[in-house]
């Protein structure tokens, strides 16, 4: 499963909103909605 695929599935699983998860990761919500749709990328160092 890709990593967008997983993503989708914690953000429907966990009944939260990509702004939520955004806040949460303190990343843009227009960053959570480039790795949902598989246009952008995690960075490792973005989440330690």
């Amino acid at each position: 499963m890709e990593f967008n695929a997983k993503l989708q599935r914690l953000i429907t699983g966990q009944n939260m909103t990509q702004e939520e998860l955004a806040e949460k990761l303190y990343v843009s919500r227009t960053t959570i909605s480039k790795w949902k749709s598989g246009r952008g990328y995690l960075e490792i160092e973005k989440i330690f």
